[in-house]
């Protein structure tokens, strides 16, 4: 097999101060080129550096600590498209400069829309691999605008219109997109996501991999292009993240290192479990994902139809508390009156917490 080519993806990582991530097991691989979804901004090494903190109850980042750590897991790509970017005040570029000191490159924010939208290009064993990254507005990702920091948008026809523009540029290069997407601890993928999903393919997409829930959801395959919608957690140490207020469920504990081969069209699945009281992620075994038990577990709306999904997802989704669910990425207005709900219920959700009533 030609193994000249491989692509590791990990969840969510946020390494605050006094934090140490450590990987267990003898069997454990090891990855040269690792993408990570940066949950939360880079604080500065400088403290005096000027930040304007939003207002918010819980806040999340990452240490400088974090670097060595990221050079360990062979991260050459970030991407910072999400709900906790701007949680600390401090602009896009900054991040995005301290990471590119450390060889990584930033993807999916800036101090306005350009460069929020500009993709993660790097060569890497002849080939020219890109990097889009989105994050949802309706999760509290901050949108990017033409004079605003932010992320860039997960809009469907900007979605679209990025891809497409991106394949015009380079027909032969490998295009990932990373979306921040979903809701949180939601198990199964939003029915208007997966149908975007698919459409982004069409556009010119080899592969999605997904981010925000915090547990691993399931993988599909679109004309051989795979679509994981979720990646979970990685690391983010519940006891001291948010506070120390929120520890993930037991069903968040498995973790996932995705490694996407795209010459062999092969995906190999890392599976790996954290222990929350010790910072330890223990390595446990490993296997090609269309014969993975675990992905057939997670996955058991594959293939279906988007009608019979949006059925399907209606009787098994896990979040049911007073959300709705977008159910076709093309009905704008009755999108908008559901992202008007959820953005008043999360408004409440976040008195309580100032209030520390929740």
């Amino acid at each position: 097999m030609n193994d000249s080519l491989a692509i590791t993806f990990l969840g969510d990582v946020a390494c605050p101060d006094g934090s140490t991530p450590q990987i267990q097991g003898d069997a454990a691989p090891r990855f040269d080129f690792t993408v990570v979804n940066f949950e939360g901004a880079l604080a500065a090494a400088d403290p005096s550096e000027p930040r304007t903190p939003l207002d918010k109850p819980i806040a999340l980042y990452n240490s400088q600590a974090v670097l060595p750590i990221l050079a360990q897991w062979g991260t050459r790509v970030a991407t910072l498209a999400n709900n906790h970017l701007m949680d600390i005040g401090r602009l896009p570029s900054r991040v995005a400069a301290d990471l590119n000191r450390a060889g990584i490159v930033a993807c999916g924010a800036g101090d306005d829309l350009a460069q929020a939208a500009q993709p993660a290009h790097v060569r890497h064993q002849g080939r020219d691999l890109y990097f889009l990254a989105f994050g949802w507005d309706v999760i509290q990702c901050p949108h990017a605008g033409s004079s605003r920091p932010g992320v860039n948008p997960w809009k469907p026809a900007h979605v679209l219109d990025s891809v497409r523009a991106l394949r015009r540029q380079d027909p032969k290069g490998i295009i990932v997109v990373v979306p921040h997407w979903d809701y949180e601890l939601e198990i199964y993928p939003m029915p208007m996501d997966r149908q975007l999903a698919f459409d982004v393919i069409d556009a010119g997409a080899d592969a999605i991999v997904g981010h925000h829930p915090h547990c691993v959801q399931g993988l599909e395959w679109y004309r051989g292009a795979p679509i994981a919608y979720s990646m979970g957690n990685w690391f983010l140490p519940a006891g001291r993240c948010f506070g120390g207020r929120w520890r993930f469920p037991d069903y968040t504990k498995p973790q996932l290192a995705l490694q996407w081969r795209p010459l062999e069209k092969q995906v190999l699945c890392h599976w790996y479990h954290f222990d929350d009281t010790t910072n330890v992620i223990h390595y446990q075994r490993s296997a090609d994902a269309r014969a993975c038990p675990k992905i057939a577990e997670l996955t058991p709306f594959a293939g279906l139809s988007h009608p019979d999904y949006v059925a399907w997802f209606r009787r098994h989704r896990r979040k049911r508390k007073a959300l709705p669910i977008y159910k076709d990425y093309r009905h704008s207005t009755v999108n908008r009156l559901y992202t008007g709900w959820v953005r008043l219920r999360q408004r409440a959700i976040n008195s309580l917490l100032k209030l520390k009533l929740k």
